[in-house]
């Protein structure tokens, strides 16, 4: 077994399995376990061996995120949100934003969620980006974006006037400078998972360096992408199976 993997499984069943009911509905315990992940240098699993490793398998970090599901929802969907960030970071050609986020996004140096399903939906964007002097200025709504409190930053999606999409690194907290702003509802009444503790973010004419910027993808982008990725969402619930079987 790939050692990382196996340090992950055993922390996740003698550390987390245990108060597996308590985590899912207190997010200072959730905090906790995920504190855990950072303290074994275990939240940046993809990461390239360049910035700090261990660029771990498709198939053992799939093996991974089904065992975080087995022992917990809530921290399996929390951690999967920074995992990402982790992935689409290491893809970027922002060589300046990677040599400082990556060596950090192991161990909880540098914490990052994402918010940008708004692109899925049809009809007008719900959240833009038009260019600016040292970048762009994002206005609109992100209906979506889970870890508030736990995540000082996120990983945005924005519309562009051509309908290309611009992910970009913003503060996840509320923010006010002059004329701009960035608002976060309330922490989100759910049926599960509610620890993790899900909010909407409000922007207006937040200014984005481009030095924060991750990449842009070309229209239609992460519809083509979903396509690619559906499959692999399964593995939670074959997490989840697998814990009903460890319960008979």
């Amino acid at each position: 077994m790939d050692p990382t993997l196996a340090k992950a499984i055993e922390y996740l069943k003698a550390e987390v399995a245990p108060k597996a009911q308590q985590i899912d509905g207190d997010p200072e315990l959730l905090n906790t376990a995920l504190d855990g992940l950072c303290s074994r240098d275990l939240m940046a699993l993809k990461r390239p061996a360049e910035y700090g490793g261990p660029a771990v398998s498709e198939s053992t970090f799939r093996i991974f995120q089904e065992e975080v599901a087995r022992v917990s929802g809530s921290l399996a969907f929390l951690q999967t949100q920074h995992q990402s960030a982790v992935s689409m970071i290491s893809k970027s050609e922002n060589e300046e934003l990677k040599s400082e986020y990556l060596p950090q996004m192991g161990n909880g140096g540098k914490l990052v969620g994402i918010g940008f399903s708004q692109l899925r939906r049809s009809g007008p964007p719900a959240i833009t980006a038009v260019q600016a002097p040292d970048g762009f200025l994002l206005t609109g709504s992100v209906p979506w974006i889970t870890g508030w409190s736990l995540y000082p930053e996120f990983l945005v999606g924005a519309t562009l006037p051509d309908g290309r999409a611009l992910f970009a690194i913003v503060p996840f907290s509320n923010q006010q400078m002059d004329s701009a702003s960035i608002e976060f509802s309330p922490p989100m009444k759910l049926a599960a998972m509610e620890s993790a503790i899900t909010v909407s973010g409000k922007f207006e004419n937040w200014p984005v360096r481009q030095s924060s910027v991750v990449f842009i993808k070309p229209t239609d982008w992460i519809k083509n992408n979903d396509m690619i990725n559906i499959a692999l969402q399964g593995h939670f619930a074959i997490g989840c199976a697998l814990a009903g079987l460890d319960i008979l």
